[in-house]
Parts: structure tokens; C-alpha cells; sequence
């Protein structure tokens, strides 16, 4: 909405304004006047009669010094703002002058026709829908007589089935809890949802007691040692650190359990004699 060009405030002048009201001409003759008076006003008798300027901003309750119309810089760049603002459409993004109250004319309209329409609304409710004619069905009808769900049902080819999975029991002996059917995983396992929790909970249990006695056990295929160092037993850590390829460690296992002297039954020492055989052995 273009703004009306304006005229010089001057009767009788049709002139384009120009500047403080006036055409070019009448602007120029205000500025020499203005140049007059100021002189006029600097002589003492002037001077005398002129009520003393202030020198803190005029606002109650502010201290600060004045920097224009009796204002101090905050205070002036408010009253410029609002005196720049004061006749535009308060809508964002709208820069047409406000015809009656913060609206301009368009805006004004349309929250009028907002306001009307609500107001038809408010008076005249919609009806309610009418039911799915399946037996049973208490959805909206949208098309053909049927909810979403049944005139999918009926596109598709498939016989019409009531809305929801059916009535399952959980697997466990004793429960008569529905099928947890929200959890493909526990729905496949035959589970209502305590039971699921629970064997989540177990699997979690045995997944750490695995990982912890792997991590107690070698890590190389076929060792069952306990680990030394680097998940590794003490062979392997050997191996690893001489720059060995690691290989399966043969185990030394006696063919003996105890003295191999005749009618002893003491525990093997060493050579595969007790400790009483093996010092009278050495002493020979």
C-alpha cells in the first residue's frame, strides 16, 4: 500500500513537501527566519528571558546527562523509535500504516474473517462421524462404509478381521499374562512382557559372566591357562615377547603320581622318587 505524497503545509501552496512541513521555497525561507531569530536570541536581553536549560535528562528517576530535546541518549532513542513506530502495522514483516488500532487495513480484514469463521465454528459443531460398519468397530467411517484400518483390509484382498492382535498366554507354565506382542523378539519367544523382562535380564547376567571368565582365561585358541599378562598365560606372554609365533604349549604330565621305590607311598620329589628316596639316592 503506496503512502500519499505529501503537500506544503502552507495554504494556498500545492508544492511537494520538501522538508519540516514545507515545500523547497517556503523550507528555505523557514531556515533563513531560523537563522534570524538565533541571532535575535544570543543578545543579552535575549538571553536573560530564555528559562535555563537543564542539565540531566527530564525523565523521573533518571540522572543522566542530556544529549537532545531535554533527554538523555537512552531516553531519545526511545522516543525517536516510538514516534517512528507509532503509526505502522504491528504484524511482522507488514510496513503499511495502521488504520485503526496496531492493524493496517488488510491485516485488520483478515483477523476479522478469523474471528468470524471461529465463531461459525463455535456455533454450528460438526456432527459425529458415523462408526465403521464392521461388527464391532467403533472407528470412524472414511470410505466406503469403513474405517482405515477395514477398507485397507478390503483393498488389499484380505478377509476383514477385527482391529488387534488376538488373545495369546505367555509360554511360561502358570501364567495366563497376554504375549508381549509390542516386542517382535519377545513376541517370537512366546514371552508376556515380565517374563521378557526377566530373560533380558538373565541374558545380560550370562553375557558378563562369559566375558569375565574370558578375560581370565588366555586368549589363544585351545589355552585354558589363567592369564599372566596381555590377556595371555605366562607361555604365550613368553612367546609373544621373544617375537615367537604364538603355538599350542604341550603340557609335562608325569607317568608317575608318587614315589616309584617299592612300598613307598609318600609323594613324588624329584627323578621320580619321594623326597627321602631322592636325598638317599644322591648321597650314594
Amino acid at each position: 500500500m503506496a503512502r500519499p505524497k505529501k503537500q506544503c503545509s502552507i495554504d494556498g501552496c500545492d508544492e511537494r513537501h520538501y522538508g519540516s512541513g514545507f515545500c523547497v521555497d517556503h523550507y528555505n525561507d523557514y531556515r533563513r527566519w531560523k537563522r534570524q531569530e538565533a541571532k535575535r536570541l544570543k543578545t543579552p536581553e535575549a538571553t536573560k528571558l530564555q528559562p535555563p536549560k537543564p542539565k540531566v535528562c527530564i525523565v523521573d528517576g533518571c540522572s543522566s546527562p542530556v544529549r537532545a530535546k531535554w533527554m538523555c541518549d537512552k531516553h531519545y532513542r526511545q522516543a525517536r523509535y516510538q514516534s517512528r513506530t507509532a503509526h505502522i502495522c504491528k504484524r511482522h514483516g507488514c510496513k503499511d500504516d495502521a488504520t485503526d488500532g496496531d492493524l493496517c487495513s488488510k491485516h485488520l480484514l483478515e483477523q476479522q474473517e478469523a474471528l468470524d469463521a471461529l465463531a461459525d465454528v463455535q456455533s454450528n459443531p460438526e456432527p459425529e462421524p458415523e462408526p465403521c460398519s464392521f461388527e464391532g468397530c467403533d472407528n470412524p467411517k472414511v470410505a466406503k462404509g469403513l474405517c482405515p484400518t477395514h477398507y485397507g483390509q478390503q483393498r488389499r484382498g484380505k478377509p476383514l478381521t477385527p482391529i488387534g492382535f488376538s488373545y495369546v498366554p505367555c509360554v511360561v507354565d502358570g501364567c495366563n499374562e497376554k504375549k508381549h506382542q509390542a516386542n517382535t523378539k519377545a513376541a517370537k519367544k512366546g514371552l508376556c512382557k515380565e517374563h521378557w523382562e526377566e530373560d533380558k535380564a538373565q541374558r545380560s547376567l550370562d553375557r558378563q559372566a562369559k566375558s569375565e571368565a574370558r578375560n581370565r582365561i588366555c586368549y589363544f585358541k585351545g589355552c585354558e591357562r589363567e592369564v599372566r599378562a596381555r590377556k595371555m598365560c605366562g607361555p604365550h606372554y613368553w612367546q609373544w615377547k621373544e617375537g615367537k609365533p604364538l603355538t599350542p604349549i604341550k603340557s609335562k604330565k608325569a607317568s608317575y603320581v608318587g614315589c616309584k621305590a617299592k612300598g613307598c607311598q609318600h609323594d613324588h620329589y624329584s627323578k621320580g622318587y619321594c623326597r627321602n628316596h631322592y636325598e638317599a639316592l644322591r648321597s650314594e
